[in-house]
């Protein structure tokens, strides 16, 4: 009996652990990754178009479709590191297991991506076919020659099923097709030892073609630190971009017909929605459910309001409910007012025109809460211009304008935007750098006694290019 006893307990016990074992190891497995993977050509089975990394969450029938980032990586690196560095940053934001990342393989030596485009368009394809995405949430992000390729190659080419394009310290190249109203967005991000000019004149030439381009150009970084090197895993550039990446909608494909039913449902409901109608409805994202984020903010229910604020601080509806966003900044509840203004310094950052002109109109209300929203707002909204190439000049002026402001809460936000730090920089040989305008100011200190750095502020404002 002791035996049997004895012998039931370590059977019970071993069950125990495995189930613990089972459990603790679950979140291992909740992406699954393959390194080196051939890509065969359709035309040619036994040839071998070229080899890929692929990571894709845990995935089951019937769970919504996953958004996918396509990494391209740069001269003599490879895919295997593009995936990990990538995943850093999405360990970092809780989203390992959110986002399916696919990278290719291009050639060793110099020119990587020569000769590569119909072997992308082919992986595309097998993508789209094999793997659990979101046809609407592609987005391209390359560096350096990888950037190069996208911007050169693949940003025209693949315009009809990308929701949007980040390039970093990259040549842009002189290809640049007039923007249509459903072509992605495109990030570029240099560094100022990099030789930016050519990234600059680009900007300014594709911007003037229609296209929405967000720069940003970081002081004393070389072509390796503007990624945030070494340390990726906390550089504000890289999660924001992550952010930005997964709020784009592809603008060329709307919703799905089970989606737009969907939505319509969520604007016939009462009540509050469920937290998972919620995520459903920014995971839809674009304007269409755009239009239900302006009626829950037009809601008395406080809890929905803030809610659809911050769902519009990371999801795009494509400015649609930025006028919304400014009603509730400049005349809502504290922290759902913090909420609007966040998401429209965010939209602002992220070049929607309209958003900008929100923040601005907030600033010269003579409503002190609607100008402690405006300088919150307009904190996001220059968060990496400050520290390199200062364009939007309208915005700075805001800012430096609220240094006189007569209400302290109001200089303090202010300031607060004007000193924001960022995490170390180091230049290309090592060294670290300065970020912030050094002009000092205290913002508790009566304006009038602080003539001088008002002054100061104000010439470099003066400056300042509205854009490129």
């Amino acid at each position: 009996m002791i035996a049997f006893l004895s012998s039931s307990y370590l059977s019970l016990k071993m069950t125990i652990v495995t189930l613990i074992a089972t459990l603790v190891a679950i979140p291992l497995c909740a992406v699954e990754r393959k390194d080196q993977q051939p890509l065969p050509d359709p035309d040619n089975p036994r040839s071998v178009l070229l080899h890929y990394s692929v990571q894709v969450p845990r995935h089951r029938a019937g769970d919504p479709p996953l958004p996918m980032l396509v990494l391209f990586h740069g001269t003599n690196l490879d895919a295997v590191r593009e995936v990990s560095w990538t995943n850093e940053v999405l360990e970092v934001m809780g989203l390992r297991d959110k986002v399916i990342l696919l990278a290719p393989q291009g050639g060793k030596g110099r020119g990587p991506w020569q000769g590569k485009r119909d072997s992308i368009r082919h992986l595309m394809t097998w993508a789209k076919r094999e793997l659990p995405v979101d046809h609407r949430r592609i987005v391209f992000a390359g560096f350096s020659a990888g950037a190069g390729f996208i911007m050169n190659d693949l940003l025209a080419a693949h315009r009809h099923e990308l929701a949007g394009a980040i390039s970093f310290a990259g040549n842009s190249g002189e290809r640049i097709h007039r923007a249509e109203a459903t072509d992605p967005d495109v990030i570029l991000i240099m560094g100022t030892d990099d030789n930016p000019k050519l990234a600059r004149q680009w900007v300014s030439r594709a911007r003037h073609m229609g296209h929405r381009v967000v720069y940003r150009e970081i002081i004393g970084a070389g072509h390796g630190t503007v990624l945030g090197i070494p340390d990726t895993r906390t550089s504000l550039n890289r999660r924001d971009l992550i952010t930005w990446a997964l709020g784009q909608r592809l603008r060329s494909q709307p919703p799905s017909a089970e989606e737009l039913e969907f939505l319509q449902r969520m604007a016939e409901a009462r009540g509050r929605p469920q937290a998972t109608e919620m995520v459903e409805v920014a995971r839809i994202g674009g304007p269409e459910a755009g239009a239900l984020i302006q009626h829950w903010l037009q809601s008395r229910d406080r809890g929905l309001q803030l809610a659809a604020a911050r769902l519009s601080q990371e999801t795009l509806f494509d400015g649609k409910p930025i006028a919304e966003l400014a009603a509730v900044a400049a005349g809502g509840h504290a922290e759902t007012g913090q909420a609007a203004a966040i998401a429209l310094g965010r939209l602002a950052a992220w070049r929607f025109a309209d958003a900008r002109a929100a923040l601005l109109n907030l600033a010269a209300l003579p409503d002190r809460q609607a100008r402690a929203m405006a300088a919150m707002g307009l904190k996001q909204a220059v968060a990496f211009t400050i520290y390199g190439q200062h364009e939007d000049q309208s915005l700075f002026a805001a800012l430096v304008a609220m240094l006189r402001d007569p209400e302290v809460v109001v200089r303090r936000l202010a300031w607060d935007a004007l000193s924001q730090e960022m995490p170390p920089v180091h230049d290309s040989r090592g060294k670290p750098v300065t970020l912030s305008v050094p002009m000092l100011y205290n913002p508790d200190q009566d304006p009038r006694t602080q003539e001088k750095a008002l002054t100061d502020w104000e010439a470099w404002v003066r400056s300042l290019p509205e854009s490129l």
